[in-house]
């Protein structure tokens, strides 16, 4: 019984995977889906290497033999291929003097290369010379060299000289300018080692900012990848992995910056990113993957501005006050850390509340309130959440108690010793505070501390 169920197990199951492959080959020969492999891109093709033939009298024909050109494959391949063909073309008769462009052709891709034409029974000149400078020297990012008003001079063995009708240069005229600084320039004559330079300058890309629609950070909702948009750059901060030479992987996180090439109201395009579209106050999308907005935009925050309390006083036109009694009309301004063009700027209302604006949730954020002569500065003020309350801030007043403190040393004591060192001495500081506005107060408390961690003070009381 036990070998007769299993006999009869293994010719079910025999069964089975021959109805399956007679299902597979049927769905195979009756149309079943097979995903294609995508061949890959070419991109690109290079001259590999050049031809033998380089330079040329006036009437030579062309001759492109030892040239060799590789193209290039999305996948990271690459191949020397063989179908080429070139304008002008192999055997062409070489009328032109001068350097000529010849463009060679695969599929539907091209690039260029350039041989020297000399005129016949030419002489060769021993240098050459920038006899002139160009007219335009001085050039915007991006903008194209222009080589009008250039002279180029050709010294010979037998001291004359004459103007060269034909040169090359490098960069080529009319290249975009995209190296900031000072560009040099080559004039070349031929391909032998005659050449001369000039220098021109480059202004500085310019900066493209990001529309304030887009700042703060966005969680891309297929990975769940956060991305911070800056003034000029988008910063991603992620995971990165890297194998050393002995196969250990080692994971790390660091920012990654791309730059912001264009932007407006509706639009943010990044480089290597894309571009990002506005779908709503909270929503944008790029390649057809939606981003959230991670916390709020132009979140409100407030502070509130005290002064003081007049009381009476006992003695004469000493007087004091207290701190609590709210200030209206003050004005102030708060910026933004990471944002360097955003400013707020507030005025405090009756119940001395100042309301300012953060671009972002979790912007730090600096406020100045400005009083006369109280200037006062408050760093680091992270805003989280719309309608953060940030504290209180008292204010003196325009003229009420400044106070001036100096501190001095008899004339007796300044030689007695050293003022720092092992052998430091004690010496009694007089220690002044004068009232230097019209309004008179009472100090109860005044201390005075050192900043020098050599320096000790100590007080004892007055008579």
């Amino acid at each position: 019984m036990k070998n007769c169920s299993i006999s009869k197990r293994k010719t079910c199951i025999r069964s089975v995977l021959f109805l399956c492959i007679i299902a597979l080959m049927t769905l195979c020969f009756t149309g079943c889906p097979v995903t294609a492999v995508q061949d890959p891109i070419l991109e690109y093709i290079n001259i590999s290497s050049k031809p033998y033939k380089m330079e040329y009298q006036c009437n030579d024909s062309l001759d492109l033999t030892g040239m060799e050109i590789q193209a290039f494959y999305s996948d990271g391949s690459q191949e020397n291929v063989y179908d080429w063909t070139s304008t002008p073309e192999q055997g062409t008769v070489l009328d032109q003097t001068g350097e000529v462009k010849i463009t060679i052709y695969y599929k539907n891709l091209s690039t260029n290369l350039y041989v020297w034409v000399y005129e016949q029974y030419e002489r060769m000149p021993d240098s050459i010379y920038i006899s002139k400078k160009p007219d335009k020297q001085s050039y915007e990012y991006n903008e194209s060299l222009d080589l009008t008003g250039l002279e180029v001079k050709a010294r010979y063995y037998d001291g004359s000289e004459a103007v060269l009708d034909s040169w090359s240069s490098s960069p080529r005229e009319g290249t975009a300018l995209t190296s900031p600084g000072t560009v040099t320039v080559t004039i070349s004559y031929g391909y032998s080692y005659l050449s001369a330079s000039f220098q021109i300058t480059v202004a500085e890309k310019p900066l493209v900012t990001a529309n304030e629609y887009f700042w703060g950070s966005w969680v891309r909702m297929d990975n769940g990848k956060e991305y911070e948009v800056l003034e000029t750059s988008v910063t991603l901060y992620d995971q990165y992995e890297e194998t050393d030479w002995y196969g250990y992987t080692t994971s790390y996180w660091r920012d990654k910056y791309y730059d912001i090439t264009a932007s407006d109201d509706r639009t943010l395009t990044v480089s290597e990113l894309g571009t990002f579209t506005k779908q709503s106050d909270s929503v944008m999308v790029c390649n057809n993957i939606p981003y959230f907005r991670k916390g709020g935009a132009n979140l409100e925050y407030s502070l509130k501005l005290v002064g003081f309390t007049q009381t009476s006083a006992s003695q004469g036109s000493l007087s004091s006050r207290a701190a609590g009694t709210a200030i209206g009309g003050i004005a102030g301004k708060g910026r933004s850390t990471k944002y360097k063009n955003f400013e707020s700027n507030s005025t405090s209302d009756e119940e001395g509340n100042i309301k300012f604006l953060a671009p972002t949730a979790n912007d730090t954020q600096t406020v100045e309130i400005e009083n006369g002569n109280d200037i006062v500065v408050i760093p680091g003020l992270t805003v989280s959440n719309t309608g953060d309350y940030m504290g209180t801030i008292a204010l003196v007043g325009k003229d009420d108690y400044n106070l001036k403190i100096t501190g001095t040393i008899s004339d007796d004591q300044k030689d007695n010793g050293y003022l720092f060192g092992r052998n430091a001495k004690n010496y009694d500081m007089e220690l002044t505070i004068t009232n230097i506005s019209e309004n008179k107060c009472s100090t109860s408390v005044c201390i005075v501390e050192s900043l020098d961690p050599n320096l000790k003070i100590s007080s004892t009381d007055a008579d």
